[in-house]
Order: C-alpha cells, then structure tokens, then sequence
C-alpha cells in the first residue's frame, strides 16, 4: 500500500487554505496543500482578491494565484504538483487507534495519506440547480456551475447569471471577461451592492442587473443546448435568449469525505479536524476574514500537536 505522511494536510485551496499551508510550513511543518474535490473551487475560482497580507491593494485573480503559487513553493509546501491532485478517491478518514494519527484512505487502490490533523478550508461546492422546467436536460448543454471553467466557451456571445450574492458577481466578472453580454438574474429584491466587486462590475457596459426575477424554464436551441430563458418580472412571462446559464448560489462546504457533518464535528472534538474559511462560517467575500482564519487553524493545530 503506498502512503504518502505530512505533519499536516490542507484540504482546500483557497484563501484560507493557503494561509493555513503557508502558515504551518513557515514554522517548518511538512504539509499538504490539495484540492477538497476535483469539481470544488479555489483561489482561482475568484474574480478580484483584496484585503490579505499578500496584496496591499485590489489584485486580479490570476495574478493573486500566481503570487501566491511562488509563496507555496518558496515555503516548500507540497501541492498538486507534487502529491495526490485531490481527495476525490479517498473514500474514508479514520484515526488510528496505534498512534492518534488521521488516517485518509483509498479502497480502490489501495493507498493512505497520514497526517497528525487536517484542515479542512474549502471555498465552496456548488450543489443543486435552480428549480426550472428541464434543468437537468441542460446540465453540461449551457447550465454551468463555474464561469471560471466554462465562460470562454461562449466567447462574445450573450449569457446569463442567476444569483444575488457576492458569488453571482462573482460569475458575472469572469463571464464578462469572455461574453459579449452579461445579465445577471437575482431572484430576491437587491443585488449585493457591499460586495467589493459591484463598483467594477457596475462600470462595465457588457453587464446588466435584474431583481425580483423568477425563472420559469429553459428552452432549447436548434442543437438542444440553451437558447432562451423563460422569466417573470412585475407579473409578465419574459422570454431572454442566452447561450449558458451561470447557476450562483452561495457556494457550501461539503462534508462528504469526512462522513458527512456530524462525523467531522466528532473529528474536531478529537482535534483532528479544524474548520476555516468557509467550513468555519466565513464570508466569501470577506477576504481578509478568510486569510485570518486560516491563519489561525494553522497555529491552533501547531498548538495542540507540535
């Protein structure tokens, strides 16, 4: 059985999780920084990043992923490039009865990752789809959870965002950088004005704003993928065409791999589990909160462990 040992492992490559990483191998700890799922988002999954100790001022994603990127290697922190890309097939964690280890193990081919704790500091699964006419159909054919995959597929043409949150503007940010038009769907009454983002977004003319939109339906295009969407505002059925939808809602830490949420608590009572980041309650558009908790996760689990 190959096994790969770290003293720790992050499980997350976000803001907070590189924090948490940068934190633990600056004060000489080996560490495992990895994505939580293949599909779940990162640091790259952002549009603009302000407010951390790396940045004094608003910074573009890209070039804050490449920042941060040097700062991981200086440190020595081993990432995707050098150990297992993510926990998809680790399919269990246990603690090991003969050394108080956490254990997080592959059946299929038979391998562990052994670490004294994990931190677990996703940015965020997106789950579900909006409850319209045919979604699923459409899933893969036009409706995306992630603009930052999937946007330049529809290079200059029109797309739409459906969210009110800080994650739609989000979206909205990467789609413009790609689609020739942006309208974003928020099904409440206001849009996220406090969002950093908004000032950007409102000063470009290929994005537009809509509130108190319900969607009713998809409808196909001549090759089957999405063509229009079925709407109502103020009362009246409004039919948009649109080559994708962009589905926003607020981005969630999952807990499948540690057995589901109550395990993990059972996890973090043991202390081999700490939260950050979102998985600790954090704002995703509070930047500098995420780094901070991070920051502290690191020096909690060299407090209690070495």
């Amino acid at each position: 059985m190959d096994e790969y040992e770290y003293d720790y492992i992050v499980v997350g490559e976000s803001l907070a999780g590189a924090a948490a990483a940068l934190t633990l191998a600056e004060l000489g700890r080996s560490v495992l920084l990895t994505l939580h799922l293949q599909d779940s988002t990162g640091i790259e999954d952002s549009f603009i990043i302000e407010g951390t100790p790396l940045n004094a001022a608003a910074m573009d994603s890209l070039t804050f992923i490449d920042l941060v990127i040097a700062r991981l290697h200086a440190a020595g922190v081993h990432t995707r490039s050098t150990a297992p890309t993510c926990l998809d097939f680790f399919k269990r964690a246990e603690i090991d009865p003969s050394t108080d280890e956490l254990l997080l193990i592959d059946d299929l081919e038979p391998s562990t990752i052994r670490v004294r704790a994990a931190i677990v500091a996703p940015s965020g699964s997106e789950t579900g789809l909006p409850e319209i006419e045919a979604g699923e159909r459409f899933l893969g054919h036009g409706i995306s959870h992630s603009a930052w995959s999937d946007a330049a597929f529809f290079r200059n043409q029109a797309v739409a965002v459906v969210g009110c949150g800080h994650h739609a503007l989000e979206q909205a940010g990467m789609a413009a950088r790609y689609a020739g038009q942006v309208q974003v769907l928020c099904e409440g009454e206001r849009i996220d004005t406090a969002s950093p983002l908004w000032s950007t977004l409102a000063g470009m003319p290929q994005v537009s704003f809509q509130t108190g939109v319900e969607l009713l339906a998809l409808l196909p295009d001549e090759k089957g993928w999405v063509g229009k969407l079925v709407i109502r505002k103020g009362g009246q059925d409004l039919a948009i065409p649109t080559s994708a939808l962009f589905v926003a809602h607020d981005p969630v830490a999952n807990w499948e791999l540690w057995g589901g949420e109550e395990r993990a608590r059972t996890l973090m009572d043991r202390k081999k589990l700490y939260p950050a980041g979102l998985a600790a309650g954090g704002d995703d558009a509070d930047h500098a909160a995420l780094w901070e908790s991070g920051l502290q996760a690191a020096r909690q689990c060299v407090e209690d462990h070495g």
